[in-house]
């Protein structure tokens, strides 16, 4: 009767470690609105899964603050493929804040940002992916008209290596002895146009669309890694109780049969 009690107890943690790190990495923040124009800050989570999950006592923070900023109430479904909105008055700090979703003391998801502008929130594209761009808010909706910082393009680059070369040209010809004076005199010309064209700035906003697959941001590799290691840690939890029932039921066992030996010496 042991013997099964014992392989029951492992069945049951085992099955337990696996759901809970499931359920941490399935959902996340995928919006939230700081600067909204009327009405309270909001956070919207999202179930990426194929399973419903019970989020109940979870809870949202923000950083720097002694209180959490609300807890889920008890008997809250998240269903799979589906968002979930969360209103938290006004605790989102307009000059930037970091926010925290956590499964009690596991940190669960977070996100930090730094700036925000009126009815602009910051979102996940695609749903539960791992980039955050500006977006236009969709409340317990698909994020949409999302907008990500620009990334150097191949041009611009070919552009600054050839002013480097222009740059280095005119300062071997300024050095150089033999230089006539026609190259002397059109060279400040020409360390002039350089410096110009180095100073300039070429910056856009890519408008995204839905085929695209925008690069992971240093941030949401973090968070990714994050999650990584919240698994990692309960399974290697899982891993040692399951370790220390096996050695509990060898035990057991062991000092059981030592006592059936001498009643079996005697008789």
């Amino acid at each position: 009767m042991a013997k099964f009690l014992c392989l029951f107890l492992i069945f049951c943690s085992f099955v337990i470690v696996t759901k809970i790190v499931s359920a941490n990495s399935q959902v996340v923040i995928n919006e939230l609105l700081p600067t909204p124009s009327s009405g309270n800050d909001w956070i919207e989570l999202f179930n990426s899964s194929e399973e419903d999950i019970n989020i109940s006592g979870w809870i949202l923070d923000d950083e720097g603050t002694s209180t959490n900023m609300l807890q889920v109430p008890q008997d809250t479904i998240l269903p799979k493929k589906s968002y979930k909105l969360f209103y938290v008055s006004n605790r989102l700090n307009k000059s930037g804040d970091t926010v925290y979703l956590k499964n009690g003391e596991i940190e669960v998801d977070r996100f930090e940002y730094s700036t925000t502008e009126t009815d602009v929130s910051y979102g996940r594209y695609p749903d539960g992916g791992s980039d955050w761009g500006e977006c236009t808010p969709t409340a317990e909706s698909t994020n949409s008209n999302c907008e990500f910082p620009p990334e150097p393009s191949p041009q611009s680059a070919d552009d600054e290596e050839s002013n480097q070369s222009s740059s280095s040209n005119t300062q071997s010809s300024k050095s150089s002895p033999k230089a006539s004076p026609m190259a002397a005199k059109s060279s400040p010309s020409t360390s002039k146009s350089t410096a110009k064209t180095l100073g300039e700035k070429n910056i856009s906003i890519s408008k995204l669309l839905p085929t695209s697959t925008p690069s992971a941001s240093p941030e949401t590799q973090e968070n990714s890694g994050s999650s990584t290691k919240i698994a990692g840690f309960l399974t290697g939890a899982g891993a040692i109780f399951i370790g220390a029932s096996l050695l509990f039921y060898f035990w057991y066992y062991k000092i059981k049969n030592q006592a059936k030996d001498p009643i079996e010496k005697k008789g």
